[in-house]
């Protein structure tokens, strides 16, 4: 009995965590108050256990770039097709 209560809580609790915390959840919300915008991001471990928490006073613009690493040639059945890839990854 006491292995199966080990197994479950190892299943549900331990696993769930440990997956969270190596690839964990983050939820960011802006704030706006008169003029000024202010951002928190949370990084949270079983989806609603926050553990770090960063925060950003008077956001001026919200973006998103992206620099092209590499391209390829796409392949198709062996052959390369007239396809071209672009491998992105993201700025910084």
């Amino acid at each position: 009995m006491l292995l199966q209560h080990a197994i479950v809580f190892a299943i549900c609790i331990i696993f769930p965590g440990l997956t969270t915390f190596i690839a964990p959840a983050s939820w960011i919300t802006f704030h706006r108050s008169g003029a000024s915008v202010n951002c928190t991001a949370r990084t949270c471990v079983f989806f609603v256990v926050p553990y770090k928490t960063q925060t950003i006073v008077g956001v001026t613009s919200i973006s998103h770039r992206e620099k092209s690493d590499s391209t390829h040639r796409e392949r198709k059945h062996g052959r390369e097709t007239q396809k071209i890839g672009l491998i992105a990854k993201p700025w910084g």
